[in-house]
């Protein structure tokens, strides 16, 4: 399983330099019947990778055994051979399998899924059961906050060179995401040509709120500074207290207030932000 998770990571890393690269095997007229502006495609500069994908990361990936495509038939005697014709691709079931909880696909030897669950692991299977059997109408999956808060996403599809995505598929495609993702302002699309055998489709989350664990670093020391008793200000019993209450059913006030100060206390500010100083008087 390791090697499969070094293969895991190793795979995105190379789908977003390899995503930097333009191809030219799909015109415009291409993208714009599948309902994607070319200025969605560009390819991806330091600044987009610097603005776009800054912070913390989630990764959504899954991929699919290519149906062979039988180049040499016209279409006229495609119509004609509908019985023997093989499989289409489910961009439905490529996309689920994305945005499902961690697996191991048997087939592709790969391991598919979301890298961070939105909400505890048996909800959100409930959640995906139901959107599934729903037909895939992302209503109650998108106002999760993991998805109707996320401010940029970025898809990247990958394909072998030897087959050509149906414009139609990466239009559904393009659906999925503005169905999950309804208050997403950056969406952007790359194409990356004879990179792997199988199609695989990483899409890269970014800046959703359940990923800004920053803000949570910074308010939890501020509470500890200004607020916390003296025995909850220099341990970690505050913190886990204030994980606790996030994911807690109920809010225990009770509990909080047992640990917090009612009122602020500058004093504590004033002499930490002294003791910081200090030694930096005392050296001029």
């Amino acid at each position: 399983m390791e090697r499969h998770a070094n293969q895991y990571i190793s795979q995105q890393i190379f789908n977003i330099l390899t995503a930097q690269a333009v191809t030219s095997d799909y015109d415009q007229n291409y993208l714009r019947r599948a309902g994607i502006d070319i200025g969605e495609t560009i390819r991806l500069d330091a600044n987009d990778l610097f603005m776009s994908l800054a912070g913390p990361v989630a990764v959504a990936y899954a991929e699919s055994v290519v149906p062979e495509q039988h180049t040499q038939l016209s279409e006229k005697f495609r119509v004609l051979d509908k019985e023997q014709s093989p499989p289409r691709l489910n961009i439905n079931d490529l996309f689920f399998r994305s945005i499902d909880l961690p697996h191991f696909n048997k087939v592709t030897q790969a391991i598919e899924g979301i890298s961070l669950l939105p909400i505890e692991s048996k909800r959100y299977r409930q959640a995906l059961e139901q959107y599934k059997s729903s037909g895939y109408d992302a209503t109650e999956l998108s106002e999760l906050h993991f998805f109707k808060n996320c401010s940029s996403v970025l898809s990247i599809v990958s394909l072998s060179k030897d087959y050509k995505l149906s414009y139609m598929d990466l239009n559904r495609l393009k659906t999925h995401l503005n169905n999950l993702f309804p208050n997403t302002t950056l969406k952007r699309y790359a194409l990356v040509i004879g990179a792997s055998a199988n199609l695989s489709l990483t899409t890269l989350i970014v800046k959703s709120p359940c990923l800004s664990d920053d803000f949570l670093t910074l308010i939890v020391a501020y509470i500890k500074c200004c607020f916390a008793r003296d025995q909850y200000r220099f341990d970690d019993s505050l913190d886990d207290a204030i994980l606790d209450f996030i994911v807690a059913e109920r809010f225990d006030e009770a509990r909080l207030d047992a640990m917090l100060n009612e009122h602020q206390d500058p004093a504590k500010i004033l002499d930490t932000n002294w003791y910081a100083i200090k030694p930096m008087y005392e050296k001029k």
